[in-house]
């Protein structure tokens, strides 16, 4: 998730509960983040999607031809993306937890009142990278990253010009998973709470889920965000 790591709570509760069950499992961390912080000073995005490419054919050429991919809340974003590209897909399964299908949408809901706590917890954190040079970018764009107090800001005048793109409805655009699952050849499951404090559920509620017979959503009435 957006600013976790392989030690946060659902990743290591995932991999016990695996581990018990007899699967072997790899945590990764986004660049920037957990154990990897300071080993890549350009960050990650909600669109980055050749880093899951990079590090399936990793393990598909050195540790198992069995693999199942899981992502929570913006790597569940990555991950829907990445299985609806033109690709050769080496997972046999993969389950997408809280996912932010509409970046847009989300950001508005991040940026709302509703939405001060994680925006603050998120907005803080980014900056704090910057100070502390784990994240490396033009003086001009650390100076907008410090001033931000929106999402869309950061997103707007940090995260966009750092991988390419024209502003934030460019880089939501590009990278809105909605627009990627109809694509979806891969069986895959599709996890959301409809009490997710972060992600607002009428994105899920929108989308005709019978036309895409490759997902299962399992949409409950609570939950949280990646909470359950």
């Amino acid at each position: 998730g957006m600013e976790g790591s392989s030690d946060s709570h659902y990743i290591v509760s995932l991999a016990e509960a695996a581990l018990l069950e007899g699967y072997g499992i790899i945590r990764v961390n986004q660049r920037g983040c957990g154990r990897g912080e300071g080993l890549s000073k350009k960050g990650y995005n909600a669109g980055k999607t050749d880093d899951v490419a990079q590090i399936e054919s990793y393990v598909y050429n050195n540790f198992s031809k069995k693999i199942i991919l899981c992502g929570f809340s913006l790597s569940a974003n990555i991950l829907l993306k990445y299985f609806g590209e033109k690709r050769t897909i080496r997972s046999k399964f993969f389950a997408a937890v809280s996912p932010p299908l509409d970046l847009k949408r989300a950001c508005e809901h991040i940026d709302s009142p509703s939405g001060i706590f994680y925006r603050k917890v998120f907005l803080d954190s980014f900056k704090n990278k910057f100070r502390k040079g784990v994240l490396v970018a033009p003086e001009h764009i650390r100076e907008h990253a410090y001033n931000a107090n929106t999402m869309f800001d950061f997103d707007d005048m940090v995260t966009a010009p750092l991988f390419g793109y024209k502003g934030a409805l460019d880089y939501y655009k590009q990278n809105s998973s909605i627009h990627y699952i109809h694509k979806i050849k891969t069986t895959g499951l599709v996890i959301h709470a409809m009490d997710d404090p972060l992600i607002p559920p009428d994105t899920f509620r929108s989308i005709n889920w019978k036309k895409i017979p490759t997902l299962t959503p399992i949409l409950t009435e609570s939950g949280g965000h990646v909470g359950f």
